[in-house]
């Protein structure tokens, strides 16, 4: 077809005919975004956990990396990781959902620090 060349897009900018932006260029960018937005709340975690789960845990936890909903947090030591896993996780859930909204962490996993 004659108009068809004329649809292609240049892969190096993600446009194609008359400068339109191809969806997968759209794709990138959004995750991206939100990839960032992820990263900065994070922070954000670290910067109140004290405040949020109490010093006494702060003190032997930390939070990990937080995918699809669900946080790892990292124990320092396998007593309090028992402890934590029987009798806090829920109180600890229930303290980050409190101050970050219900919809942004959907569960928590506990782990044994790999830096300890």
């Amino acid at each position: 077809m004659a108009g068809e060349g004329s649809r292609r897009r240049n892969p190096r900018t993600g446009t194609g005919a008359q400068g339109a932006v191809t969806v997968g260029r759209i794709v990138r960018q959004l995750l991206g975004g939100l990839k960032l937005s992820a990263e900065a709340w994070l922070q954000d975690v670290e910067s109140e956990w004290p405040r949020t789960v109490g010093a006494a845990v702060a003190a032997r936890t930390r939070p990990g990396r937080f995918e699809d909903g669900v946080l790892t947090v990292y124990v320092n030591h396998s007593v309090w990781y028992n402890e934590l896993t029987r009798y806090g996780k829920a109180d600890m859930l229930a303290n980050l959902r409190r101050r970050y909204g219900d919809g942004r962490i959907r569960s928590l996993r506990l782990q044994l620090d790999p830096g300890r």
